[in-house]
């Protein structure tokens, strides 16, 4: 299929839109943010940071990052505003890590420990809405360690001792053993975990769904800034430069680690897709031991009033309550082999730690609506910037006709509500020219087979009632109908939005004819069913009759516009 189909406007034979008008995801089509300059913390307030981070003082460190990131935010030099300082990239990680970490989220003790948390991801937010990532340097504070690196290895299980270049790095086991960064394999396994706990643990979805949507807003403002600042290259011949700085973008760095094949590309797509079935739990598991667990309960002992604060004495009340080993008891896989060894149990059938108790029958399908509206809306958000990221660098992942047949290969599957949410959603996800080709992509292998092939670059009126409008699927049921027909409506709608839809007795004609052929086709093979696929073939009769109706709506609203235009 072309990489992007192309909708031309309402003359039919007008010049197509051009790709310059590609902007990316819903999110990176508003307009670039204005970030400040940076430079780094003087030397003595680094220092004290670092003291307050390895000592566990979050409550001190984070206040005082915020202090100095927000400071003169309102203050000028020549009409430039002034340069901020940011944290070391070493310290946003460990603050990626606390935000998210279950220590401090769901299976805190202290209210004070989610407190902590929330205000790590908050100062991560400010980060990237000030500086903004390239200037913040997140791609190397949310570095995922090389697991084939036999040095990363070692610091992974706290095995790697320091050598002296290393000694302004973090000692403690958040920016180290315990540090997210360190212990999950690459992004798409904790993106296939929280998609997991969306679906089947959903106290600790509340923690991982404002971590991926802060992740994804750095992902998209990365990619957006990087975009703009290569079309000047490009037009320059400077493609070598353009395609370095794409392929130092956060987006970038995490489909390369993925390595060379389809097969890896495919697990990008699970990971995005993850149900929560015991299939996916047993490949995206847990990053943390023991981390859906609710609290610990406080032993009598512990109960007993607060200690005091008093430093001359050593006396630091209950800062340090929470140490080291405590971690590692509860949250920390113990050795590299133990690791190995649960992956291998996996592979045996055994169930993981957090792996519900789930019937043969319902492997592949544990939840149906895929976490809801929210997880749904952060999996388009991640199926969009693999395909901007495809559009404007195929090196990073595939090429973008290629990443359009594996998106096809896995929504086409999906259950007919998930679908609908991915082809037809209340706001648009993808690009108008993006949609139209996935849209494309996903009838080719379900439209009737009595419908001419179609593979041009673009998308008119007539082709549309040509090669789509008027046909059913290829199969005698309700859903897949059901499916073909909210594929043609979204196409329908896509040149209505971008004026090339220009209504005549031969588009009610064909729209009249797909309409009726849709539903003979489907009761023509109508039967029996009973369970699940009772009930999601009755969703299919409802869909496909309204689907029917907001065609026509569609047209008739057209209509009524083109006949104004023609008064006037």
């Amino acid at each position: 299929m072309p990489p992007r189909s192309v909708l031309p406007s309402s003359s039919q034979v007008a010049a197509p839109i051009p790709s310059s008008q590609i902007v990316g995801t819903a999110q990176s089509a508003k307009k670039l943010k204005q970030y400040r300059p940076v430079k780094p913390l003087p030397f003595e307030l680094r220092d004290i940071i670092n003291v307050y981070i390895e000592e566990q003082l979050f409550s001190q460190a984070i206040p005082l990052l915020s202090n100095t990131l927000i400071a003169g935010t309102d203050g000028t030099s020549d009409g430039r505003p002034l340069p901020t300082c940011v944290p070391s990239p070493q310290v946003l990680a460990v603050m990626a890590t606390l935000a998210v970490h279950p220590m401090w989220t769901n299976r805190a003790t202290e209210p004070e420990n989610v407190k902590i948390a929330n205000d790590a991801l908050f100062l991560l937010k400010h980060v990237n809405s000030i500086v903004g990532g390239t200037n913040a340097n997140f791609t190397s504070a949310f570095k995922f360690l090389d697991r084939f690196d036999s040095r990363d290895r070692r610091r992974r299980t706290g095995d790697h001792v320091g050598s002296p270049e290393e000694d302004g790095k973090l000692k403690i086991k958040l920016a180290n053993q315990s540090a997210i960064w360190n212990l999950a394999e690459d992004f798409w396994s904790v993106v296939g975990w929280a998609f997991n706990c969306s679906c089947q643990h959903p106290k600790r979805w509340e923690r991982w769904r404002p971590w991926l949507e802060f992740i994804l807003d750095a992902l998209e403002d990365d990619l957006q800034e990087r975009i703009s600042a290569v079309e000047p290259l490009r037009e320059d011949g400077k493609e070598a430069a353009a395609n370095t700085l794409l392929s130092e973008s956060l987006i970038a760095q995490y489909c390369l680690a993925t390595g060379d094949g389809r097969a890896s590309k495919r697990r990008v797509m699970r990971a995005i897709l993850a149900n929560g079935c015991k299939k996916n739990l047993d490949e995206f598991h847990e990053i943390w031991k023991n981390e859906t667990k609710p609290p610990k309960e406080k032993k009598m002992e512990e109960l007993v009033s607060k200690k005091k604060i008093d430093f001359d004495n050593d006396e630091y009340g209950d800062y340090m309550d929470m140490d080291d080993s405590e971690e590692e008891e509860d949250d920390l896989p113990s050795t590299p082999k133990a690791t190995t060894s649960a992956r291998s149990s996996r592979k045996r059938g055994r169930p993981s730690s957090a792996t519900p108790d789930v019937d043969a029958e319902s492997e592949y399908t544990a939840s149906s609506d895929y976490g809801g509206y929210e997880a749904v809306h952060l999996r388009q958000r991640l199926i969009a910037l693999l395909t901007q990221i495809s559009l404007h660098y195929e090196h990073a992942f595939m090429e973008a006709e290629d990443c359009f047949d594996l998106v096809t290969e896995f929504l086409r599957p999906l259950p007919l509500d998930t679908f609908m949410l991915f082809v037809s959603p209340p706001g648009s996800w993808l690009e108008d020219h993006s949609h139209a080709s996935l849209c494309q992509n996903l009838l080719r292998p379900t439209i009737s087979s009595d419908a001419p092939t179609y593979h041009a670059d673009t998308m008119t009126q007539i082709e549309f009632e040509k090669h789509f409008l008027a046909y059913p699927a290829n199969y005698a049921n309700y859903v897949e109908n059901a499916r073909v027909s909210l594929l043609v409506e979204k196409l329908l709608r896509l040149l209505f939005t971008n004026s090339a839809l220009v209504v005549n007795d031969s588009l009610k004609k064909k729209l009249d004819e797909g309409i009726k052929a849709r539903e003979a086709k489907a009761k023509f093979g109508a039967r029996k069913l009973v369970g699940a696929k009772e009930a999601e073939e009755e969703k299919a009769v409802q869909m496909l009759s309204r689907s029917a109706t907001r065609m026509r709506m569609t047209v008739q609203i057209a209509g009524a516009q083109q006949q104004q235009q023609q008064q006037q």
